[in-house]
């Protein structure tokens, strides 16, 4: 899940157990550039969607061994344009 603003973004990783219950990984948060601050809001969502989740991924002992690539594809940010909106 993640959010951003006009100076920053944050993000919470989650695990799903096999009974649909979410748990919290990790908290993540970066704050913009003054460059990255002029991007368009869903530009700064995306943004801090690739870079918070990479992170994370990159600094959690449990995603170790695992496929970085794959669990960032998966990571989809609700645009509204999924929809036709």
């Amino acid at each position: 899940m993640v959010d951003a603003s006009p100076y920053g973004a944050g993000a919470v990783l989650q695990q799903e157990d096999i009974n649909g219950k979410r748990y919290v990984c990790r908290y993540e948060c970066k704050s913009f550039s003054d460059r990255e601050r002029r991007y368009p809001q869903i530009m700064r969502t995306l943004l801090g969607s690739q870079n918070l989740v990479a992170d994370a991924i990159s600094r959690d002992p449990q995603f170790e061994n695992k496929n970085s690539e794959h669990l960032i594809e998966n990571n989809k940010v609700s645009t509204g344009f999924e929809k036709g909106e």
